[in-house]
């Protein structure tokens, strides 16, 4: 699949909650962090997703959350979650990575953005860097300047690492 699998399923306990209406893309996600040895829950809408944090009081190491839901933006979300559960830490995902709204995603909360569609490798390096800033052993804080933007491949779509 492109990644390696080096994390020790038995000792993880990190539980991440998947946000995202693309039913494909959420399995397929769920697919990956599970197979990175995480314990994973899934939402597909953001409705979904408030009820997934008030039933395990915000305990979360985790949520991965599509920038764009159909019954909601993932800023609303983390607004709505940062009254109740301010350490929640937030990885946006977006297929509409500009500058501006990885400024607007980081200023609302998120420790970090993520292009869609993601290169596993990078997918692996900003779940693991969001997890370690939450715990506090990482640096991966609400500066856009810290964040690189580029075209990846010619694409079109920009890559936020």
């Amino acid at each position: 699949m492109g990644f390696t699998d080096t994390t020790d399923k038995e000792e993880n306990q990190h539980t991440i909650l998947v946000v995202d209406d693309d039913t494909l893309l959420l399995q397929m996600t769920r697919m990956i962090l599970e197979a990175l040895g995480y314990n994973v829950e899934i939402a597909a809408t953001g409705a979904e997703a408030l009820a997934c944090f008030d039933r395990h009081a915000g305990g979360y190491s985790l949520v991965v959350l599509d920038q764009r839901l159909t019954d909601c933006n993932g800023i609303d979300v983390i607004r709505a979650a940062r009254g109740r559960y301010p350490s929640l830490p937030f990885l946006m995902v977006t297929g509409l990575c500009t500058e501006e709204v990885i400024r607007t995603c980081l200023a609302a909360g998120a420790v970090g953005v993520v292009a869609k569609p993601y290169q596993l490798d990078e997918f692996e390096v900003a779940v693991k860097t969001a997890i370690g800033s939450s715990l506090g052993s990482a640096e991966c804080g609400s500066d856009p300047s810290s964040y690189a933007v580029s075209d990846r491949a010619g694409s079109g779509a920009p890559t936020v690492s």
